[in-house]
């Protein structure tokens, strides 16, 4: 057909022509157009016949393009619609491909991220900010190794430069023969997931926290270790720079630091009290649901919450508070401060209030135990103090001891006993502890007025006073200024009766702000009532041996004066005497001529003052001198500086020598002064009134030592005793009886003896005894139904003794009244005793399964306490028995070896317990002993007893057992430890009822006091007798003998 249309196409002319023409047409030319037509009709045959294939065709294409051009549109709107970003990457890592979600997770514009480096827009940095090298990018990994990689902890960044955690997937594209061209990034934001990931996470640690503190609140009776780890869990949860539980008082409305953690903030420490007014927990109490408190700034802050100053200068700035509620009554506050700015949230005080819930029970608990075993302590304090107050006569003694027992029962930097003179409207330290204030030194005056000491006084009332500032107490009570400067804050001040009348003042004060609260005030009512009667009995008691000392003292002026000495012997042995009785650095002698209107020192010892050296001749104007022979009395005068000498310009040379204190004494004969007698000391407050009297004394007796002792002599020296409400008498060596005042010719009315005539036997015996001694020595006389404590002051040199006696009439009776009540509450006791002791067997011998270990403990301390108290009642009963004379003893004989083996069995816990071991030496275990072998064990076992208790750890106790002295009458066992060492003075108190050594072994050992009476009492019930020797360093040793049984058995 083609070849046939070609060749008519070329011939087309020539054919042209004879159709135009109507020529034949040749028949090559024929043959050649009928090919063209069968070639057509054959190519229009097979048309016809493909046609509807074609057209069937055509249309299923436009079709398939209509198809693929949907589907391309549904492709795009997935793309666009997805939640995931994609990200299409060439090798290069350029983004060929970005979809919506991605550019908006982004930040970004889609059209805007075309080209750029994917790395460089949102994955350039790690988590925590630090840059992301691109060679260490999982992305790029999947381009160079061909790997799928999978994230689910990085980071993206948006435009902004902030970042959102991400999970992404990197895939490598391939083409048809598998060359990689680049990768496929899909990544999705999960904050959501974390979030919720992280609130599952601090629920179920919340609901760990809370079981755990539930565990460690019910592990331990010790609140502080509960404190310990309770504060580790908190800060699990919860953020803090410093936690804080706050107990409070709202009856005293005080609140006490009794757990702190954290940074240090001034003054507040553990255990610091505060007044609850102004401070976040009352801001707490206030509101049940708890607080939070972040104010932008400390200007903020000032018009808010002004105790919390403190914490905003050391620069914290969130505050969370919640109160501790148990049985309906908040009893505390937990505070959680931070240095970060709102740092806390309402989910976290809904937390702290779960942790608060929790935690209180505990606080609770703890509080009701301190409170109890603070009452116990309290209780054996006092105890101890009324005690030790009844033990002595002493007064230094008495204040001491005091001090320190009344240090555990009220905190204090300073404590004083103030004696008021009513007469002169002053008070005056008599003995202190503590801080050291200027001017207020033991003795110096301080006037009522303008002091708190003046407004106790008046009002009869105790004081508290916390003083902030100066202002404070400037108008009010400016004598306070000096004890504020020195540090003090604090100030508890109780009067001190006797007898209805305010005796002196007892003064605490603490450099703690607002430490003292109305439990303390009651505390030291208490002391003051048990230490006020004591204080004025040791007062007379101190005063007559002060007096027996003075008359001493100016009766051996007087020997001296009078004796045949050289002028300056005499002179250095009066210096001598007077020291004895008052302190000076410088003393002086010297005689005056009026006329002529000088004074010249005589005799001069101590500190030497240039220009008043012996010989030296000085105006007496302006002088004290001078102004002490006008008065014709005694004068005392301080300085602390030079303008305090305005008035003595005379004194101004021992001034710059170093004198601060100064006193003189007249020395006057028919009414004209001959000399002056002059003390000088470098410190002010060293003098007291009595030191002047004394001086004036001393004085006096310059001129009168040259009379001989006559009854002149004795009415002088008795002046003081005549008015003195108790017997005194002065007894001479001869037994003859030379003075007594009204109380004391009473005392000798009662035996049918008067002054002048011999005194009875038993006092001739005691003058021998205190005049041989040259010691005091105290016996006490029952006389007709009158009971006297007689004390024998010995004057050696004058041959004489001064009796001073007091009737203990009533004080006897009290003793027995107390042994009578002390017998019955002991029998009274034993029977509930006894059933209370059967129970707890009953209870501890049966199954234990059904109790805790809480439980266990405090059925443990009933046993414990209830063998103790079954002990103190058989040591009562025994006491009361062997005093009443009630107690016959079973003799018989018996080996003491056997004895001493007994005793160690039953004590062998107890020593293996301690460490401790027992040797025997010397024993000699064949010796037979006469007498009640269970009583003879009961004192072995006392002895064996008290040395565990008080020997050290991993020491050894002797027991040595010899005939005495090498006799065969009685035998000696000697019970030696190694504890600390008894002073002298305690010895022989130590075996007085309710005697115990005040000191920290035993107040941290239990006793009673009644052992060692017991056992002096079966001793001596023996026949035997029983002492202690003690030596620092030695340890003790307790020894008693027993008789040996003479009749072989």
């Amino acid at each position: 057909f083609l070849g046939s249309l070609i060749d008519i196409t070329d011939n087309f002319p020539i054919l042209s022509r004879y159709i135009v023409i109507g020529d034949t047409v040749p028949e090559a030319i024929l043959e050649k157009v009928g090919g063209f037509l069968i070639g057509f009709s054959l190519i229009l045959i097979g048309f016809l016949h493909w046609l509807p294939i074609i057209v069937k065709n055509a249309t299923q294409s436009r079709q398939t393009e209509s198809d693929l051009d949907v589907a391309r549109k549904h492709n795009e709107l997935i793309l666009a619609s997805a939640g995931e970003g994609i990200y299409g990457l060439d090798l290069q890592g350029g983004i060929t491909f970005v979809n919506p979600a991605a550019a908006a997770m982004i930040g970004w514009n889609v059209e805007d991220l075309a080209g750029l480096h994917q790395h460089s827009v949102d994955h350039h940095s790690r988590p925590d900010g630090s840059a992301y090298p691109v060679e260490e990018c999982p992305i790029y990994a999947a381009i160079n190794d061909g790997a799928v990689h999978e994230v689910d902890d990085e980071v993206f960044w948006r435009k902004d430069g902030t970042s959102f955690p991400v999970s992404y997937t990197s895939r490598p594209i391939r083409d048809e023969q598998g060359v990689i061209q680049g990768a496929v990034v899909t990544f999705r934001d999960i904050t959501a997931r974390r979030q919720a990931e992280e609130r599952q996470e601090k629920s179920t640690q919340e609901s760990g926290l809370m079981a755990e503190i539930s565990r460690v609140v019910g592990s331990s009776l010790e609140i502080e270790e509960v404190y310990e780890r309770f504060d580790e869990l908190v800060r699990m949860t919860l953020p803090f720079d410093w936690i804080t539980i706050n107990t409070v008082d709202m009856e005293n409305r005080t609140i006490v630091l009794a757990h702190i953690h954290g940074s240090d903030i001034p003054s507040r420490t553990t255990g610091a009290s505060f007044p609850l007014e102004t401070t976040f927990t009352e801001r707490v109490l206030e509101s049940p649901q708890g607080v939070i408190y972040q104010p932008d700034s400390l200007e903020q802050e000032s018009g808010g919450i002004p105790g919390l100053q403190p914490f905003f200068e050391q620069g914290f700035k969130s505050f969370l508070g919640v109160p501790l509620v148990s049985k309906g009554e908040a009893i505390a506050v937990l505070n959680l401060v931070s240095a970060k700015a709102d740092s806390y949230s309402g989910q976290d005080l809904e937390l702290a209030m779960a942790v608060g819930q929790q935690i209180a029970p505990a606080i609770a608990n703890a509080l009701q135990f301190t409170e109890r075993r603070r009452l116990d302590q309290e209780t054996r304090l006092l105890a101890d103090l009324g005690r030790i107050i009844g033990s002595s006569l002493d007064i230094d003694d008495v204040y001491q001891t005091m001090g320190e027992l009344i240090r555990e029962l009220i905190p204090f930097d300073r404590l004083s006993l103030n004696l008021i003179n009513h007469e002169n409207q002053t008070t005056s330290p008599t003995w202190l502890m503590g801080t050291p204030i200027s001017g207020r030194e033991a003795l110096n005056q301080i006037p009522f007025e303008g002091s708190l000491s003046g407004e106790v006084v008046r009002t009869k009332s105790p004081i508290i006073l916390h003083v902030a500032q100066a202002s404070d107490i400037e108008t009010r009570f400016p004598l306070l200024m000096p004890t504020f400067k020195a540090g003090l804050s604090s100030f508890l001040t109780v009067p001190l009766f006797d007898r209805g009348d305010i005796i002196g003042i007892m003064q605490v004060r603490s450099k703690e702000q607002g430490v003292y609260v109305r439990r303390h005030l009651e505390l030291a009512e208490r002391i003051s009532q048990q230490i006020a009667g004591a204080i004025t009995n040791a007062q007379l008691y101190a005063d007559r041996r002060r007096l027996a000392e003075e008359n001493s003292v100016v009766a051996e002026i007087g020997r001296v004066i009078s004796s045949s000495l050289e002028i300056k012997d005499v002179y250095d042995l009066l210096g001598e005497e007077v020291k004895g009785l008052i302190p000076f650095e410088r003393m002086s002698l010297s005689l005056v001529d009026q006329e002529g209107g000088i004074e010249s020192p005589t005799w001069v010892t101590g500190v030497d003052v240039p220009g008043r050296r012996p010989g030296d001749v000085n105006p007496i104007a302006g002088t004290l001198a001078g102004e002490v022979i006008r008065i014709k009395d005694p004068l005392l005068v301080e300085a602390e500086t030079e303008s305090d000498l305005s008035r003595f310009p005379g004194l101004l040379p021992n001034f710059h020598a170093g004198m601060r204190s100064f006193m003189a004494a007249p020395l006057v004969y028919h009414g004209n002064t001959m000399g002056v007698l002059q003390v000088r000391s470098r410190q002010t407050g060293v003098y007291s009134q009595a030191h002047l009297e004394i001086l004036g004394r001393i004085a006096n007796a310059q001129l009168y030592a040259q009379q001989r002792r006559d009854q002149e002599e004795i009415r002088d020296l008795a002046k003081f005793p005549s008015e003195d409400p108790s017997p005194v008498l002065r007894i001479a060596r001869d037994g003859k009886i030379l003075y007594a005042n009204e109380e004391g010719e009473r005392f000798l009315h009662l035996q049918g003896i008067s002054t002048g005539e011999m005194a009875p036997i038993k006092c001739l015996r005691m003058v021998e005894e205190a005049l041989n001694s040259g010691s005091s020595a105290e016996e006490e006389f029952e006389i007709g139904n009158r009971d006297f404590a007689l004390v024998f002051a010995p004057i050696a040199d004058a041959g004489y003794v001064n009796v001073y006696g007091r009737d203990i009439t009533e004080r006897k009776a009290m003793d027995r009244m107390k042994d009578e009540f002390l017998s019955i509450v002991s029998h009274e006791l034993r029977t509930p005793v006894t059933s209370i002791k059967g129970f707890l067997e009953l209870i501890t011998e049966g199954s234990t399964d059904s109790f805790n270990e809480e439980q266990l403990q405090f059925l443990d301390a009933m046993r414990r306490n209830t063998n103790r108290l079954e002990s103190l009642i058989n040591d009562l009963l025994d006491l009361s028995r062997l005093e009443g004379g009630m107690v016959a003893l079973d003799r018989s004989a018996f080996y003491f070896g056997d004895v001493v083996t007994e005793v160690l069995g039953d004590m062998k816990s107890d020593v293996e317990t301690r460490g401790l071991t027992v040797s025997l030496s010397d024993n000699k275990s064949e010796i037979l002993v006469q007498g009640d072998r269970p009583r003879v064990v009961q004192i072995l076992a006392n002895l064996l007893s008290n040395a565990v208790k008080y020997s050290p750890t991993d020491s050894s106790i002797e027991v040595a057992v010899n005939p005495m002295n090498g006799t065969s009458e009685f035998l000696q066992v000697d019970v030696r430890d190694h504890g600390p060492v008894i002073p002298s003075e305690d010895r022989d108190k130590l075996f007085q009822k309710f005697y115990r050594i005040d000191n920290s072994s035993t107040r941290t050992t239990a006793g009673t006091g009644l052992g060692l009476a017991i056992t002096k009492a079966l001793v001596e019930l023996h026949g035997g007798e029983i002492w202690v020797e003690s030596e620092a360093g030695e340890g003790s040793v307790f020894s008693f003998t027993l008789p040996i049984h003479s009749v072989p058995v």
